[in-house]
């Protein structure tokens, strides 16, 4: 208990004890494990007040403490003092400097950091490597992710199963199956410690790559497992998988096998139905969400709202926009307004469409003069599709969908001289 340890610290200062180092970043360490980050502030600024100079491991505690508070600038100037006080530079230097490079998105400094760090000879810890694979994997960089998972097994140290989760994020990421599967292959053939989250970080990148056929077998072995237990997002990211491949039926049965839903999954079966162009089923899943006591969020909507754009489900769709804020408190953000722009479009219904855009916080978006285009050149619109179009070529004059549109709709209305007109602006601004 924090309180017992801090009285403890207290009494020892007013008896007159003098802290040393190791008892000021004992009492320090304490602190961030009782989740006390002002505490541990508190008595870091009173070791330094006291003449010690913290060692790299406490520089790095603190510092995480300012990183996790968002308080960035105050993280880089502790990170440049610990540079300064630190002689020579250990892998907790290395890796909070490579840490504050990655959070600000500099990932060629990061990277260069690192290179320093091994021509010093100095060997990153797993944490370090594992917060190195997460920052490249999150900036989309699986292959500088995958030298460096290397290099850790070439400094003889083992995966765990976060380095391994992380590996499958990244790969997940930037779409590299093939060495995604190759790292599964040899992960199986090392034998290396795999626990249900490694198995359903596998399971998600073969929902977002459409691979069923892996995503069935990896969800057989860990049925098979006598380490692992499928558990509900194991449920969920099958769900995810089988509705991006379009196997509903798959889906449904996996979704009525979970116990625990969240809106994760009750948006996904929403979605799924959405994307498939089934608006009823899409509304259906929505009922039934709000019946088990889960209120739809703006993902939700958005997910509903689609599925209106695909089935001419007009009315019902102006009407849940509506009980958006009315209902639910949500504030609709630019999708939502695109989609009911198309809803209004393509069902015909221009001036609700106008009016749509015309209640929007901004309307210098180029995808809602799009929506509008697209759905004028459904109904051969071509007064309005000459407002779209001139208002899409004013933001971006090279948007090459506002050309081919806006020539399809002269076209369908016999003005061939003025579709004419429009490929030559398209070719003038291509070249």
């Amino acid at each position: 208990r924090w309180e017992t340890g801090k009285e403890i610290a207290e009494d020892m200062v007013e008896s007159g004890i003098e802290l040393n180092n190791i008892t000021y970043s004992t009492i320090i360490s304490f602190a961030i494990q009782c989740r006390k980050p002002d505490e541990a502030l508190e008595w870091f600024s009173r070791m330094r007040d006291g003449g010690c100079v913290p060692d790299s491991v406490t520089f790095a505690s603190v510092i995480d403490v300012h990183v996790k508070s968002g308080r960035i600038r105050e993280a880089e100037e502790l990170c440049s003092e610990m540079q300064r006080q630190i002689e020579p530079w250990d892998s907790e230097v290395y890796s909070q400097i490579m840490k504050l490079h990655g959070l600000q998105k500099d990932y060629d400094q990061m990277w260069e950091v690192y290179k320093k760090m091994q021509e010093e000879g100095i060997v990153p810890n797993v944490v370090t490597f594992n917060s190195l694979i997460s920052l490249l994997g999150n900036a989309g960089r699986s292959m500088q992710a995958l030298r460096v998972f290397n290099d850790m097994l070439g400094f003889g140290l083992k995966p765990s199963p976060v380095t391994l989760s992380l590996m499958f994020k990244s790969f997940a990421k930037s779409k590299h199956s093939g060495e995604a599967f190759e790292l599964y292959e040899r992960m199986n053939e090392e034998g290396w410690v795999v626990d249900s989250v490694v198995y359903n970080s596998l399971l998600s990148l073969c929902a977002q790559l459409g691979r069923v056929d892996e995503g069935e077998k990896i969800y057989k072995e860990l049925l098979n497992s006598k380490r692992c237990r499928p558990d509900d997002w194991t449920w969920r990211t099958l769900v995810d998988m089988y509705v991006k491949t379009g196997e509903l039926h798959l889906a449904k049965g996996v979704f009525d096998e979970i116990k625990n839903h969240n809106a994760v999954s009750w948006n996904t079966m929403v979605g799924g139905y959405a994307k498939q162009g089934q608006g009823h089923e899409a509304m259906t899943y929505f009922e039934k969400m709000q019946r088990k006591g889960l209120s739809p969020d703006e993902v939700t909507f958005l997910c509903v709202l689609g599925a209106f754009s695909n089935s001419g489900l007009s009315d019902e769709a102006e009407m849940l926009f509506g009980d958006m804020s009315r209902t639910y408190g949500l504030t609709p953000c630019i999708q939502h307004h695109i989609w009911m722009i198309v809803v209004f479009g393509y069902g015909g219904h221009f001036d609700k469409a106008i009016s749509v855009i015309k209640v929007m916080p901004c309307t210098d978006c180029l995808a809602v003069w799009v929506a509008l285009l697209g759905a004028c050149r459904k109904w051969a619109n071509v007064m309005l599709g000459t407002v779209a179009f001139d208002q899409i070529t004013q933001l971006d004059c090279t948007c090459a969908t506002a050309y081919v549109l806006m020539c399809s709709i002269f076209a369908s209305a016999g003005m061939h001289e003025d579709a004419e007109n429009v490929e030559t602006m398209r070719l003038k601004y291509a070249s």
